[in-house]
């Protein structure tokens, strides 16, 4: 999906499931290792790491500005994650098609996810790598292009784009993942419900800034997700109606 505005902004947003990602595990690595290994994805595509085994901008990213993700930002990042997630399961959006939750756990921030994300936006490329998961579980994946000249924020930019500029489209009467397209709405919401699966309990982003003649950036944020949400015909969230006692969805390591 293509999304224009007034400059100095324009911006390119893109979500994917694990029903529409390649599905499969990988053997664990440390987070801070690019070495290449053998890896296996059930699509027979090669990892992201192993397809990119050299870590930094690829040669046709131009002009890099900035790349990676801070400390602070991580905090952040994490941050609004998480108040969007409490204010869904408090109920703060019920009126708008999000009821409450009976079990919505807050997100963690996870270096190896963020490995992946920072591998696959230093490639400078549209749209989604194809196998992303670890050994742990399958890895859902955000992603969004901006041209700005404006100052870098991830709250405004990227989540933004992937919970508030959603939110109006998700008209559907329940919460079952039918793929992405409200079928009131006929807009895309599949950003949104990665955000707020309930079984995700990790998070790790990468970034990645590159000069840009008309815009003079062009920021690429890439977040990936623990287990991947946006499963085919599964409930986003529990909510009160659906719980039934002690369930899956309690909150626990991953």
């Amino acid at each position: 999906m293509l999304v224009l505005s007034a400059l100095p902004v324009a911006l390119a947003v893109l979500a994917v499931s694990r029903s529409a990602a390649a599905v499969g595990r990988r053997s664990p690595r440390s987070a801070d290792d690019s070495s290449l290994g053998v890896h296996h994805c059930a699509n027979h595509q090669p990892h992201t790491l192993d397809r990119y085994p050299v870590g930094g901008p690829a040669a046709g990213c131009g002009t890099v500005v900035r790349r990676g993700v801070t400390e602070t930002e991580r905090d952040d990042i994490v941050s609004a994650h998480n108040v969007i997630r409490r204010a869904v399961r408090d109920g703060h959006y019920a009126d708008q098609n999000l009821p409450a939750a009976s079990a919505l756990p807050e997100l963690r921030w996870d270096a190896e996810l963020a490995l992946v994300a920072q591998r696959w936006a230093d490639q400078c490329r549209g749209g989604h790598d194809q196998c992303r998961d670890v050994a742990r579980f399958p890895v859902g994946q955000n992603f969004a292009f901006v041209w700005s000249g404006g100052r870098q924020n991830w709250t405004a930019e990227a989540l933004r784009q992937w919970f508030a500029d959603e939110l109006p489209l998700f008209r559907q009467a329940d919460l079952e993942f039918r793929g992405g397209q409200d079928p009131v709405s006929g807009g895309y919401t599949g950003h949104l419900t990665q955000l707020l699966w309930a079984h995700t309990r990790r998070v790790g982003c990468g970034f990645m800034a590159v000069a840009d003649p008309v815009f003079c950036e062009r920021r690429t944020y890439v977040c990936n997700y623990g287990p991947a949400g946006n499963v085919l015909f599964e409930p986003v969230y529990p909510t009160e109606a659906s719980r039934d006692g002690p369930t899956e969805w309690e909150e626990g390591e991953v």
